[in-house]
C-alpha cells in the first residue's frame, strides 16, 4: 500500500486545455498512444469523432450527436453482456458482414480486419475537401446503423426463448449472428412471428447440417450462403424462409440425415452437446404428448446431462442374444442411449437392465428413462436387440418430424 501511495503522490498529470469538443477529440485521437490499450469500440469512437471534426463544416454538431449514439450503444452493450457472453469486437464484426460487407468480393480475412476496412474507406473520403461531405454522411449512417446494431444485439438478449434459445443451447450462434440481426431488425410480425420462422430454421441447420451431417462450420460454402442472405435482406421473409430451406436441403436431406440418425456408431460420431440436445428435445416429447401432467424441463436445468448407454458397453453378464450383430450393430445406435445426468450416470455402472431398471429408470426424474420398460422384448422378457429396434424407431420418427424443414 506504501508503494501504491508513493506512486500516486509523485504521479506527474499532464492537463490540455481546450476550448470545444473538437479539440478534445484532436488531442485524443492524436496523443492517446499510451496507458491501457483502448477496446474497439473506444478505437472506432474516437476514429470516428477525429475524421468527423476534420470534414464536416459543423463538428460540433456531429459530436454531440456521436457521444450520444456511442453512450446509448455502452449502455446497450451493459445490458447484453450479463446474459450474453458476447465481445464487443465480435458484434463490431458481425455489423461489418451485415451492413458493409459485400459476401462477392470480401474474404472472411476481410471480415477479421473489419475495423481496419472501416477506417480505410472513411480515410479515402477524408483525403480530398471533395468528398468530406460524402465522409460526413458516411460517418454519421454508419454510426446510426452501429447504434441500432448494438440495440438488437441487446433485444435478442432478452428474447432467449422458444426457437432463439434453442440455438444458442447448440453452441454454433456465431455463424448466424448477421443474419439474427437483419431479420429482428426489420421483423414487423406480430409477436415476432418471421423472427421465430427464421430462428427456427437456423437452429435446424445448425443440430441437422452442423450437428447430424457434421458439416464443417468453417464450411466456406454455407457461411457465404449465410451472410449473403443477411447481406441481401430487405424484409422479404418468405424469400429468405425459402433460401433457409434451400440450405438444409442441399447440406443434410431427409435420407442423409435419417442415414446418419440410425448409423450404428450414432453414439461416437455425434459430439456431446448434439446428443444431450436430441435427447433432451425427446423428453420434452414425451412430456408433451404422453406425460400431460409434466412442465417441460430447460436445457440447463439439472448440471452435468449426460447419456447413458441403456445396456452398458461392457457389460457384467454377456447372454445369448449380444451375438456379434448386437456388437457391430446395435452397441452405439441411438435406441441404446438416453438422457441421464453424470453422476447417476456412473453409479449404473455395467449393471443388467433389470438392474437398472429397479434401482434407477422405474424412478427416474426422466421419462425416457421411465418409457424403457415399454419395450421389453414380449417373447422373451428382455431387453434386448428388438427393444433397441423398436426404440430406435421412436425416436428417428420424432427427430425427422420436430427437425423437418419442409413444415417451418
Amino acid at each position: 500500500m506504501r508503494e501504491i501511495r508513493e506512486k500516486i503522490e509523485n504521479a506527474k498529470v499532464l492537463t490540455y486545455a481546450v476550448l470545444n469538443n473538437a479539440e478534445a477529440t484532436l488531442i485524443f485521437e492524436t496523443t492517446n498512444d499510451r496507458g491501457k490499450p483502448l477496446t474497439s469500440l473506444e478505437r472506432i469512437k474516437s476514429f470516428l469523432m477525429y475524421k468527423i471534426y476534420l470534414a464536416s463544416d459543423t463538428p460540433e454538431s456531429y459530436l454531440r450527436t456521436l457521444q450520444e449514439r456511442f453512450g446509448e450503444i455502452y449502455r446497450d452493450y451493459e445490458e447484453t453482456t450479463p446474459t450474453l457472453a458476447i465481445d464487443e469486437d465480435f458484434i463490431l464484426r458481425n455489423h461489418y458482414i451485415a451492413f458493409e460487407a459485400n459476401v462477392k468480393t470480401d474474404s472472411q480475412r476481410d471480415y477479421a480486419s473489419h475495423l481496419w476496412l472501416v477506417k480505410e474507406k472513411i480515410n479515402c473520403l477524408t483525403a480530398t475537401t471533395a468528398t468530406f461531405a460524402e465522409a460526413t454522411n458516411f460517418i454519421d449512417k454508419y454510426s446510426q446503423e452501429l447504434k441500432e446494431t448494438f440495440s438488437i444485439v441487446n433485444q435478442i438478449s432478452k428474447k432467449l426463448q422458444g426457437n432463439l434459445l434453442n440455438l444458442f443451447h447448440l453452441n454454433r450462434t456465431a455463424n448466424f449472428l448477421p443474419l439474427l440481426i437483419v431479420s429482428l431488425k426489420q421483423d414487423n410480425s406480430q409477436d415476432y412471428y418471421n423472427f421465430g420462422r427464421v430462428t427456427k430454421l437456423m437452429e435446424i441447420i445448425s443440430f441437422r447440417v452442423y450437428g447430424i451431417r457434421k458439416r464443417k462450420l468453417n464450411n466456406s460454402v454455407i457461411l457465404n450462403r449465410l451472410h449473403e442472405l443477411a447481406q441481401k435482406f430487405q424484409g422479404d421473409f418468405d424469400a429468405l424462409i425459402s433460401a433457409l430451406k434451400d440450405i438444409v436441403g442441399e447440406f443434410c436431406s431427409d435420407r442423409e440425415f435419417q442415414n446418419r440418425l440410425i448409423s450404428p456408431d450414432f453414439y461416437e460420431d455425434i459430439s456431446g452437446n448434439d446428443l444431450n440436445y436430441l435427447f433432451w428435445q425427446y423428453e420434452n416429447y414425451l412430456r408433451r404428448t404422453e406425460y400431460l401432467e409434466d412442465e417441460q424441463i430447460g436445457f440447463r436445468q439439472y448440471k452435468g446431462l449426460s447419456i447413458e448407454h441403456i445396456i452398458s458397453q461392457a457389460p457384467r453378464e454377456i447372454p445369448a442374444w449380444m451375438d456379434e450383430r448386437f456388437w457391430s450393430t446395435y452397441i452405439h445406435s441411438i435406441g441404446k442411449l438416453t438422457l441421464d445426468i453424470s453422476w447417476e450416470n456412473s453409479a449404473k455402472s455395467n449393471q443388467n437392465f433389470d438392474i437398472k431398471y429397479l434401482f434407477f429408470y422405474r424412478e427416474s426424474k426422466f421419462r425416457c428413462q421411465q418409457e424403457l420398460i415399454k419395450f421389453t422384448n414380449y417373447d422373451t422378457d428382455e431387453w434386448d436387440v428388438s427393444s433397441i429396434s423398436e426404440r430406435q424407431k421412436k425416436i428417428v420418427k420424432f427427430v425427422m418430424m420436430y427437425w423437418d424443414y419442409k413444415i417451418v
